[in-house]
């Protein structure tokens, strides 16, 4: 079965080969003042031993009940050789940062989280560029209560991978439908637009 030739390809955080920025150098959040154009560092990652906490984040935040969630696309585990990348979420109010669920490769979870989350019914959904099944990427679902991870769908898992490979885009979302993007598979492995379709 042909898998996406892309698969193997590790992606590139956002700081380059300088490194993300922050007090760790593992890339942070930061707010501005959109009046003054004040801007203040708010938390560095990679704060904690082996990066717990996630390493260099590169998609975008998003808001739910005043808490900030996104990905991180390596930190995490120490059990995941790739160092895998986490989701986090984000206290404004107290600056506490906490990893709702670290990434561990392989065949049963994703790995290197590049686009953000979206929230769907109390559940974080995103994409993984690798990992999953076929190692070629996956989406996940993370429930907001329970902190429990799932992989939704693993891509490639198709001949000839005409289901697309290597997501990088976050998703859209309407009416309860996610809408993303894969790098590579596709009829002409030059990636997919796709849906992941309510669940009955």
């Amino acid at each position: 079965m042909k898998r996406s030739r892309r698969g193997g390809r590790r992606p590139q955080h956002g700081g380059g080969g300088g490194g993300g920025g922050g007090g760790s150098n593992g890339g942070s959040i930061f707010v501005v003042d959109p009046e003054t154009g004040a801007e203040g560092v708010v938390y560095s990652f990679c704060s904690q031993p082996n990066c717990a906490d996630g390493e260099y984040p590169n998609g975008s935040l998003i808001a739910v009940n005043g808490t900030l969630y996104g990905t991180t696309l390596e930190g995490g585990s120490a059990n995941c050789s790739g160092r895998c990348g986490t989701v986090f979420s984000f206290d404004p109010t107290s600056g506490a940062e906490a990893a709702l669920h670290t990434f561990l490769g392989g065949p049963d979870d994703g790995q290197w989280p590049i686009a953000g989350v979206s929230a769907v019914k109390g559940k974080l959904y995103g994409t993984t560029w690798f990992g999953g099944a076929y190692h070629t990427g996956a989406v996940f679902a993370v429930d907001l209560k329970s902190g429990t991870e799932e992989v939704v769908y693993s891509f490639c898992s198709q001949v000839h991978c005409p289901d697309g490979g290597n997501p990088e885009a976050a998703f859209v979302e309407i009416n309860g439908e996610l809408y993303g993007t894969t790098q590579g598979g596709g009829a002409a492995d030059h990636g997919t637009v796709f849906v992941l379709t309510k669940r009955r």
